[in-house]
């Protein structure tokens, strides 16, 4: 049998990862439920003194929300001339996004959602010997929370004027590194003590992007299918969740990635 040889330099760096990782997961645990004893532990390693001086909270704010121009008819309604964004996006509320949407959300991003406190330690190691075994940096087992922060860091990236800073601070928020993975995890677990579970699943949903310049699940929804998002059916909310991971790849407005999302589509959520 064929056996793919792996880099020893990858393999050796995989594996301090794993190393390191592994000691900085306990860590977690700890946080999660005593944060005030996981820092008293950490001030005494110093080899996690990294974790310690990474931020622990961060507050989302609002989305860009697209702006729209209207004019009276004669009998005073309200009619629509334009619209104006940069991103297509209109934030709404829990009872405004289909059942089937938050459903398709957790089973294809984050099964265990509800049971973690932010990170998933079980899907994080899972990822770390999967990166071992490949010699790189393939899977990185984000959880629903966690992406909330990477998505609340591109957008803040994309609101910069001068272009030099916003692409250096994209690039940062996107990059596949360990360092940037562990800021996420921390996040994660702050935003899980500061807001409810439907709150960060909501946050997300609204700040996602859909291919193009359509973000937010409600102008996902209408974009694609015409319909509101509290509107969405189990088949039209899970071709909208496969495309979150890879929007451009899997937008299903481009004809030629339509089997690609329906197969992902259908094995995630459909069965």
């Amino acid at each position: 049998m064929f056996v793919p040889k792996v880099k020893v330099s990858a393999r050796a760096g995989a594996m301090l990862g794993i190393v390191g990782m592994s000691a900085i997961a306990g860590i977690l645990v700890t946080a999660m439920a005593t944060p005030a004893l996981a820092v008293a532990g950490m001030t005494a390693n110093n080899s996690i003194g990294l974790f310690e001086n990474l931020p622990s909270y961060i507050k989302p704010e609002l989305p860009s929300q697209k702006s729209s121009i209207y004019a009276t008819n004669a009998d005073g309604s309200p009619v629509l001339l334009a619209s104006l964004f940069d991103q297509d996006r209109e934030s709404v509320g829990w009872d405004q996004v289909s059942q089937f949407a938050k459903d398709a959300a957790i089973a294809v991003e984050d099964p265990r959602f509800y049971e973690h406190g932010g990170v998933d330690l079980k899907s994080t190691f899972r990822a770390l010997l999967g990166n071992f075994a490949s010699g790189g940096i393939s899977s990185g087992a984000s959880t629903i929370p966690m992406q909330y922060i990477r998505n609340i860091f591109t957008q803040r990236a994309e609101a910069i004027q001068n272009e030099e800073e916003r692409d250096k601070a994209y690039a940062e928020a996107i990059k596949q590194s360990p360092d940037r993975k562990l800021k996420e995890m921390k996040l994660a677990i702050g935003l899980e003590k500061e807001y409810t579970k439907d709150e960060i699943l909501l946050g997300y949903l609204n700040i996602a992007n859909f291919g193009a310049r359509v973000y937010g699940i409600q102008s996902a929804a209408h974009y694609y299918f015409n319909v509101s998002a509290k509107d969405l059916t189990l088949a039209q909310a899970a071709s909208l969740i496969a495309m979150v991971n890879a929007p451009e790849a899997l937008r299903i407005d481009i004809p030629e990635n339509i089997a690609d999302n329906e197969a992902l589509r259908n094995q995630d959520v459909l069965g």
